[in-house]
């Protein structure tokens, strides 16, 4: 009840808290999968309705939560958060790109529309025009999340 009133960083904040989670105790989160699933999906849904107010934390957090997390988000769900981060490409730290490279890479797993979607292209060229400038700052485990995003 209370997650449609969350703002983006409740929202990026409890989504990036399941996915610590699930990797902290699986066992835990498969027992309650259902009720997990369905609370993923109330805070994605908020972040969705959020994104456009969110920070490049709160954005890079909720893409990474739902890589994590085995999510299937919609092209809509993509699309806005994509969006979003698109008027804050100077804004995010090497850490937070080479994550959302990560992320992109795993959803795709899960979304292979995301291969062939011009949209995801064109922001994920974008992205990594972004990140051209951190590169020489990045630390190894930035770059080998960014390669493996690729």
């Amino acid at each position: 009840q209370h997650v449609s009133s969350f703002e983006a960083r409740q929202a990026a904040n409890s989504m990036w808290a399941l996915a610590k989670l699930s990797a902290l105790v699986p066992d835990l989160m498969l027992q309650h999968q259902a009720s997990v699933s369905s609370l993923t999906h109330q805070l994605a849904d908020r972040m969705q309705a959020c994104a456009g107010g969110a920070t490049p934390q709160e954005l890079s957090n909720a893409l990474y939560a739902a890589a994590v997390l085995g999510m299937a988000p919609s092209e809509a769900w993509t699309s806005q958060l994509f969006s979003s981060c698109s008027q804050h490409w100077s804004n995010f730290t090497p850490q937070e790109l080479a994550n959302m490279v990560w992320a992109i890479g795993k959803l795709s797993h899960s979304c292979p529309w995301l291969l062939h979607s011009a949209g995801a292209a064109a922001w994920l060229q974008a992205l990594l025009q972004s990140q051209r400038p951190w590169l020489q700052q990045s630390t190894p485990q930035e770059l080998s999340n960014s390669c493996w995003g690729i």
